[in-house]
């Protein structure tokens, strides 16, 4: 049961983006529409919905709005560390979709780059990874994509593996490893630093480790560890301040929510998630982080959306999903939260489609 739960806690069905300053993560969003292809954790479509209205609706694959309480789904699709696990960033506004695993399951994570173009709504392919790599992370710096850790073979071996990927060349180049190795670990970007924040290890289990990577010196240093060690977590950026909501501890979800400050290098435990959850989409926008979809210690789905008010120390839960979703692949983008893709179920059927959510 703990090796199934394991492997279940690597972030397998969502894909998470992280951005800074036109560089998106992948989070809850406010539009639904259908990718082109169902590859967890692999080529998905974002679509930008116009302003003027809150929650969530849905788009079919001609852009036709359509009622998101009843979505077709095609047999392969699951992003955004869901299911496939992949990784997702934007890059100059197109979103970049890299690795996951091509179906139900923990095996045969892909190198795949593909890249959506929101303006044009079309999906075209770049440069492979050199390996092929299934719940890591990503994060964006400088407008160039960095990938971290991950896994190939659901958990049993971690990666400590960087890999960046400069638009301009289409080219990926390795950089200095992380200290840690691990999967199932969250991201995001403060001041140009990348914070790289808990994860799995076979080993170490369930990790506390944070570690800060600076493109500028291709260095790593390592940080205050969190206060409770956590795979997938919900990781965001709110004003100066590190979110890292939910993740399962090894034992249960118990909605374990954590904020660090970069100045003094310190977490502070925060108000718990009502909705104790792991693998889910989330992201931070504005004054609130953003968590939906994921599955409790049971292993049950949940499409509860819950919105956290850093300021205030309070959780709102407000819109559900219209299609819950374990480990989808989460960004932002343009202030609107993209939960792509993911699994039905924890490791079952692939989505293929992309749920928007527009606080």
């Amino acid at each position: 049961m703990e090796a199934q739960r394991s492997n279940n806690s690597l972030g397998f069905g969502s894909c998470q983006a992280r951005f800074r300053k036109g560089a998106a993560s992948a989070a809850p969003s406010r539009a639904l529409r259908h990718a082109d292809k169902g590859v967890a954790d692999e080529s998905y479509i974002a679509v930008d919905v116009g302003s003027g209205f809150v929650g969530w609706r849905g788009f079919d694959r001609r852009g036709s709005e359509s009622r998101c309480n009843s979505q077709h789904l095609d047999e392969r699709c699951a992003d955004s560390d869901a299911g496939g696990i992949c990784r997702r960033a934007v890059l100059k506004n197109e979103i970049y979709v890299v690795g996951g695993y091509p179906g139900s399951g923990y095996s045969g994570a892909v190198a795949d780059t593909q890249i959506y173009n929101p303006a044009t709504s079309t999906w075209s392919s770049t440069t492979p990874l050199p390996t092929g790599i299934a719940q890591a992370t990503a994060a964006v710096v400088k407008n160039v994509l960095y990938v971290f850790g991950g896994t190939s073979d659901g958990g049993v071996t971690v990666s400590n593996a960087v890999w960046a990927y400069n638009p301009k060349t289409k080219a990926w180049s390795s950089k200095t490893a992380m200290p840690t190795a691990r999967a199932s670990l969250a991201a995001t970007a403060e001041n140009n630093i990348i914070y790289v924040v808990g994860g799995y290890s076979p080993n170490g289990g369930r990790l506390n480790t944070v570690e800060a990577y600076d493109p500028a010196t291709d260095s790593w240093t390592e940080e205050a560890p969190l206060l409770v060690g956590k795979s997938e977590p919900s990781v965001g950026t709110v004003g100066t301040t590190i979110v890292a909501a939910d993740g399962y501890n090894g034992t249960e979800d118990n909605g374990d929510n954590e904020g660090y400050n970069v100045a003094t290098n310190t977490w502070t435990a925060l108000t718990p998630d009502p909705t104790g959850r792991n693998g889910a989409c989330g992201g931070a926008i504005g004054a609130y982080m953003y968590v939906a979809g994921g599955f409790d210690t049971q292993g049950n789905s949940t499409s509860v959306n819950d919105g956290f008010k850093l300021s205030k120390n309070k959780w709102t839960t407000l819109a559900s999903v219209p299609q819950a979703a374990v480990v989808p692949a989460a960004a932002v983008l343009k202030k609107q939260l993209y939960c792509i893709s993911g699994w039905v179920t924890n490791g079952g059927t692939l989505l293929n489609n992309v749920q928007i959510y527009q606080p």
